[in-house]
């Protein structure tokens, strides 16, 4: 189960924001996770939620926003969406493609509670 590891990782770094910021609890995390990373949303949540367990993530909703595949043709420059694994450009059919997003795992904003207010950073 690689949401675990993806989740520790991400637990460092939230942690590492905490501190930073003078955070006392996070209450909220949005991530942005490319498709092709083949993340279960539901297995990620349970397992930032267990790794985030006596943090000062304990608590924190945390929000999986899916990240579609899409890539642009070589031969045509047409940009299209990923559909079905198929990488064949709809314009002229070529194979020779790049991929612009759909590999991501960012941490897109963390809102925290400090010992004076609620902040959202980015």
């Amino acid at each position: 189960m690689h949401e675990t590891f993806m989740a520790q990782q991400i637990a460092a770094e939230l942690i590492r924001l905490a501190e930073q910021h003078k955070a006392t609890r996070l209450t909220r995390v949005v991530l942005k996770v490319g498709a092709m990373r083949q993340v279960v949303p539901e297995l990620l949540n349970f397992a930032l939620a267990a790794v985030m367990k006596d943090t000062v993530g304990d608590g924190a909703q945390f929000v999986v926003e899916p990240v579609p595949p899409r890539c642009r043709c070589r031969k045509c420059a047409a940009e299209f969406e990923v559909e079905r694994w198929s990488y064949l450009c709809p314009s002229c059919g070529s194979g020779d493609v790049a991929g612009l997003t759909g590999d991501e795992l960012i941490i897109e904003t963390v809102t925290f509670e400090t010992d004076d207010e609620e902040k959202e950073a980015e």
